[in-house]
């Protein structure tokens, strides 16, 4: 069926510039551009997209006032609860979304009940991993191929592999193939710490299961090691922690605590909806 998508993400980023402009554009969808972030529900009722590029932050909304509206009607809650009769509210749900919609989350690696909770919904939900000096994917998952909190397998005609890798298989990911950048322009210097025999260092901490699946685990320059040598994956942390009703946004950083190692802090943005 012709696609038809709703656009909110910036256009000067490559992703919705290349997933959410120039895909849909090249096999005859239909884009509508959202008038702004504050005004994006009235405007998803208005569209009725059944494709949606977006990031996990939004994706985590979505799911939060989907699953709201469903406990706050007492029918749709108890039709919800029985898998006999849950069907009838999921329907509902995909018909909000143009009756079979497709979500392709980005940018930051999604948290697995997040996708877990809108793929209960009816909706397909599918991670993709890419970068700005990859044109910009890299993986992804797909309708053939898919493991909820990996980000699939690396597209046609590019490899990846985990450079250095630890006792857990998590090691930088490095990315080969005709995606990849030439450099950056007028930069030699930088392009020399980025291009390795024409593997590029993407400053990712990932691993690969033995189905050749990737995961992405974090940022190298993120890495927290504490005082007992363990090393602590921020994000991994604040998707967790993202669990609470009552917090809105979180930011998980190391403090130096002497020369070798650090403590885990965070910066909490309470959601002042639910403490009221």
């Amino acid at each position: 069926h012709t696609i038809r998508t709703l656009s909110f993400l910036p256009i000067n980023h490559v992703f919705e510039q290349v997933g959410g402009i120039l895909l849909p554009l090249s096999i005859g969808g239909t884009i509508s551009f959202a008038e702004s972030l504050k005004n994006l529900a009235g405007n998803l009722a208005e569209v009725r997209p059944n494709f949606l590029l977006g990031v996990p932050a939004v994706f985590r909304l979505l799911l939060d006032r989907m699953t709201k509206k469903i406990e706050s009607q007492p029918l749709s809650k108890a039709l919800y609860a029985l898998p006999l009769t849950r069907s009838l509210v999921t329907s509902k749900v995909r018909q909000a979304f143009g009756g079979n919609p497709i979500f392709v989350s980005g940018g930051a690696a999604l948290d697995q009940k997040v996708a877990n909770g809108l793929l209960a919904l009816g909706i397909d939900i599918f991670q993709g991993y890419g970068i700005t000096e990859t044109s910009p994917v890299i993986s992804a998952e797909s309708p053939e191929c898919r493991r909820v909190g990996t980000t699939g397998k690396p597209i046609a005609g590019v490899e990846i592999r985990i450079h250095e890798p630890n006792s857990e298989g998590i090691g930088e990911i490095l990315v080969k193939g005709p995606n990849v950048m030439l450099g950056y322009f007028n930069n030699p210097e930088a392009t020399r710490e980025v291009l390795t025999d024409s593997w590029y260092h993407t400053g990712d901490l990932g691993r690969i299961d033995k189905d050749g699946m990737l995961s992405i685990c974090g940022r190298v320059k993120n890495l927290i090691v504490t005082a007992n040598g363990k090393n602590v994956y921020p994000e991994e942390v604040e998707n967790e922690l993202l669990n609470s009703p009552y917090i809105a946004e979180i930011m998980v950083y190391g403090h130096k605590i002497d020369e070798t190692s650090e403590e885990v802090y965070e910066m909490i943005y309470h959601d002042c909806e639910e403490i009221d």
